[in-house]
């Protein structure tokens, strides 16, 4: 399957550009897990996406916007992936430098917050990435 993410949508506005504006309207999820549409829109708070060049498609048309599965697999490596081995590359560190536990549990939290700082930085750009690989369909 080349396409995971998918949720329907309606086309608020076409520019004279090219973009589009979605409004996400319905959930619908990925047949393995379920996820619906949270990772095509990063702010839960709004289900509105502008999206790069469409023909074809007009104001008020319902669409389907898709999401590869490659970028659903780097989304999750880059989420789950890049903390565990901040978290692990910290301990193993100060366990290499010969501190003992109270430096390894240090060296850990050290590791995965810097992690995490780099998914946040990563991330951001991520959205962005993704956004220019999601396609359309019209739902007829």
């Amino acid at each position: 399957m080349t396409d995971c993410m998918v949720a329907r949508g309606r086309v608020l506005a076409t520019r004279a550009d090219g973009h589009i504006a979605v409004e996400l309207t319905g959930q619908d999820a990925c047949p393995g897990c379920r996820c619906g549409r949270l990772a095509l829109v990063p702010d839960r708070r709004r289900t509105e996406l502008l999206l790069d060049r469409q023909p074809r498609i007009r104001s008020g048309e319902e669409i389907f916007v898709t999401m590869p599965s490659s970028a659903v697999l780097r989304a999750a490596l880059c989420l789950h992936g890049l903390p565990l081995a901040g978290l692990l590359a910290g301990a193993a560190a100060a366990a290499a430098a010969g501190f003992g536990d109270p430096g390894c549990f240090v060296g850990a939290v050290t590791g995965l917050g810097s992690a995490l700082l780099l998914v946040r930085r990563i991330q951001r750009r991520w959205y962005s990435d993704a956004a220019k690989g999601l396609r359309v369909a019209p739902t007829s």
